[in-house]
């Protein structure tokens, strides 16, 4: 972590040439945060605003200045996913045409 502005929503800033890599609706985890103390140990709901920075719905304006610091690691959470069995697929297939990016 390269810097965290104080306000809501906070907005997270990677240092130097480092892409975060994530996506808005990721879970992070802070750690290793110095001055915004408060931080380390929670999680949090993202939104991207570029490959370098994204924000939390947290109100840091209350917390100290940012000081130096801070590891955000991505939680990975389970997601179901439901399918129908091979029989019941075979009785109703379904054909999508991905070269018409506008049919569903």
């Amino acid at each position: 972590i390269g810097n965290i502005t104080k306000g809501c929503p906070a907005i997270v800033t990677c240092l130097e040439h480092g892409n975060h890599l994530l996506e808005t609706g990721d879970l992070v985890s802070f750690d290793e945060i110095q001055g915004m103390d408060a931080l380390n140990g929670t999680n949090h709901r993202i939104t991207v605003i570029s490959p370098m920075a994204f924000s939390i719905e947290y109100d840091t304006s209350c917390l100290p200045p940012y000081l130096r610091g801070g590891v955000a690691t991505q939680i990975k959470t389970k997601e179901h996913t439901n399918f129908l069995s091979l029989h019941d697929s075979l009785a109703m297939p379904e054909f999508n045409d991905f070269s018409k990016p506008e049919q569903p």
